[in-house]
């Protein structure tokens, strides 16, 4: 009877690993989460600058930039970092500032 759970029981903890390592290769295959970033579109609209720390990535869907050419923009993106790659999955137009004038200020008095 003990010959016959030996077997058994080495099977179980040899596969135990095995088993570990593919679910880490299946959680490590799924997308990262969304992030939000702003920046600038090249002027070609193929790559992305971060205004940040102007890291700049590849779009892999430039098709989505092909009206934001040179803006600046806020995306809401999937990030592969070690490839240098981003998927971009919406895209805002940022406004530019707007200034507002006051003739009461001290650069209008005479």
């Amino acid at each position: 009877m003990k010959n016959c759970f030996l077997p058994i029981l080495a099977l179980i903890f040899l596969a135990g690993p095995a088993l570990a390592q593919e679910s880490a290769k299946q959680e490590s295959s799924k997308p990262a989460k969304a992030i939000r970033i702003s920046g600038r579109v090249s002027s070609d609209g193929r790559s992305f600058e971060r205004d940040q720390d102007h890291t700049v990535w590849t779009v892999t869907n430039a098709d989505v930039m092909k009206d934001h050419e040179g803006h600046r923009v806020k995306l809401q993106a999937y990030v592969a970092a070690e490839k240098g790659e981003i998927f971009v999955i919406s895209i805002v137009e940022k406004s530019e500032p707007r200034y507002l004038t006051k003739y009461d200020d001290s650069a209008f008095r005479r």
